[in-house]
């Protein structure tokens, strides 16, 4: 019983840690959120640096790598997690001289860099996320025709039954046809075909409100990721 009482006391106190970190991290990033978060936390444990990086990429909708001192002088050791649509060790590959070691899947990596390389990852890493986000290499042919008014609680449910996506396992893309932009934000859109409107991601498809048109949307469960659009 004391060993259970000692095990829940630790995760009470790594979940009060983490917290402090993140609201110290969102205050300083406030409200300009760039494509990438990048952010070296000097006073960070090396031990939450996985779980400030998921709750970031949950937050802010945008790949996250934290990086914390390693206990070699001059070195930084990093957790990164990424959002639906994003691989981040294809992202990363093309900037892997950077690192000392790196590692992991689509959704999460860890890493180990020189500190002095911190500026200069932060700006490939951004720069890398838009070549990979280019019109040319997101080409995403719609499976089907979607009518808005069925995507509802049950639609999403049914979509759950194929999860995990990922390699070998792409999301389902409808194309939503006569629809039309009604507000843009960020990196965020809605789209209204009839009475009923939708929530899509914008990576690489320049839109504007009141655009009208036929939408390629692919659908990640409960997050949709514009990819294409024909204009009427």
């Amino acid at each position: 019983m004391g060993s259970w009482n000692r095990l829940n006391q630790l995760n009470v106190e790594r979940r009060r840690t983490v917290k402090a970190h993140f609201e110290e991290f969102v205050e300083a990033v406030g409200t300009n959120v760039p494509v990438v978060l990048v952010v070296y936390r000097k006073t960070s444990p090396k031990g939450i640096a996985g779980l400030l990086a998921s709750k970031c990429a949950e937050r802010y909708f945008v790949p996250s790598i934290v990086l914390v001192p390693s206990t070699t002088p001059g070195l930084v050791v990093g957790s990164g997690r990424s959002v639906p649509g994003v691989d981040l060790v294809e992202t990363l590959r093309a900037i892997r001289d950077l690192f000392l070691r790196f590692g992991g899947h689509a959704q999460a990596v860890g890493l180990t860099m020189a500190v002095e390389h911190i500026g200069e990852f932060r700006k490939q890493f951004a720069r890398s996320l838009e070549q990979m986000a280019s019109p040319d290499s997101q080409t995403v042919n719609a499976e089907a025709e979607l009518n808005l008014s069925i995507a509802g609680r049950h639609f999403d449910e049914q979509l759950l039954l194929l999860e995990p996506f990922g390699e070998g396992n792409r999301p389902p893309a409808f194309s939503i046809r006569m629809a039309e932009v009604l507000s843009v934000r960020n990196k965020w859109a809605r789209i209204r075909q009839g009475r009923s409107s939708v929530e899509v991601l914008c990576w690489d498809v320049p839109i504007t409100e009141q655009m009208k048109g036929d939408f390629i949307v692919e659908f990640y469960s409960k997050t949709r990721i514009l990819r294409g659009f024909t204009p009427r």
